[in-house]
């Protein structure tokens, strides 16, 4: 109750995932994408904790403010440098995310 589990989706997430391993010829490349993804789930769990001390548990601006400050600037300074391996291999997560994100945009504004 409350779960969706779609099981055409797993088998396209599990084609698409052989695609991309299969393609690739250098084992730096998918770690260059595997550092590039982690970031951006670093990045998205940062700005959302940051939505929810200040929304939902009210906490003090300047306390929020400072754990923004902190943990996004460290995540921005690695970011940083994972943005120069865009060309190394980094390239096929972004071209993934921009898929993903054509498809979902797609669903979501087709209601509107």
């Amino acid at each position: 109750m409350g779960q969706i589990y779609i099981p055409v989706l797993n088998w396209f997430l599990l084609a698409v995932c052989l695609v991309v391993v299969c393609s690739i010829s250098n084992i730096s490349e998918i770690g260059n994408a595997y550092g590039m993804v982690e970031l951006g789930v670093m990045m998205t769990t940062t700005i959302l904790v940051t939505l929810i001390m200040l929304l939902i548990w009210q906490k003090n601006i300047v306390l929020v403010f400072a754990f923004l400050i902190v943990f996004l600037g460290v995540e921005l300074i690695f970011f940083s440098s994972v943005i120069a391996s865009v060309g190394d291999g980094s390239w096929i997560i972004l071209v993934f995310a921009v898929i993903m994100f054509g498809i979902m945009s797609a669903s979501i504004f087709k209601d509107i």
